[in-house]
């Protein structure tokens, strides 16, 4: 396994230590801790495809667990936000509902050895999402909780994004299954 993708394969465990930490939201400590994990495996994703660009390591098995590494934290971030009442709940449902659904269809194609790597779009989406959690997880970390913002330009800001951040994710997706509806098609 080559560096990208043991990069890839360490966002999973962040992960799923980012959760264990944030659980214990209650102590200031555990609230910076999982946020400090969260922005790790968030910048393990560019450094990976950094170096599996540079030194052409890109493989099937990157191309396929990158974009599911990528998932998987976002909606680990957004169920464990939804929780704690940080974000609303039809925000997480969007964006994990489209999250799983491309992974789906990753799955079909793949099962006939296709391989959908990430788009420009979807890589638009990933930023946005982090950039959105990265300001809505600081906020919590910092307050314990979110659910009152007193600055009306932050708060609006955040609300602008939220909606931009929703937008983007859906028509990702409706891009991927527009690009490939012969795959889906097919198999109806």
């Amino acid at each position: 396994m080559n560096i990208a993708n043991k990069i890839t394969v360490s966002r999973f465990g962040l992960t799923l230590v980012f959760v264990v930490l944030a659980q214990f939201d209650s102590n200031a400590f555990f609230r910076w801790a999982a946020l400090l994990v969260a922005i790790t495996a968030a910048l393990s994703d560019f450094l990976d495809g950094y170096l599996a660009r540079k030194h052409k390591l890109i493989t099937d098995f990157g191309k396929l667990m990158d974009p599911l590494a990528d998932k998987i934290l976002v909606a680990a971030a957004f169920f464990v936000l939804c929780k704690k009442s940080v974000i609303p709940d039809w925000f997480a449902i969007i964006i994990v509902t489209r999250e799983f659904a491309v992974t789906g269809l990753r799955q079909i194609a793949a099962s006939k050895n296709i391989i959908i790597q990430a788009d420009k779009f979807g890589k638009i989406k990933t930023v946005l999402q982090f950039t959105y959690l990265g300001i809505i997880a600081l906020f919590w970390t910092i307050k314990g909780n979110t659910q009152v913002i007193h600055n009306k330009n932050l708060s609006t800001f955040i609300n602008i994004l939220m909606l931009v951040t929703a937008y983007i994710t859906l028509t990702s997706g409706y891009r991927y299954f527009t690009n490939n509806k012969n795959l889906f098609n097919k198999n109806i």
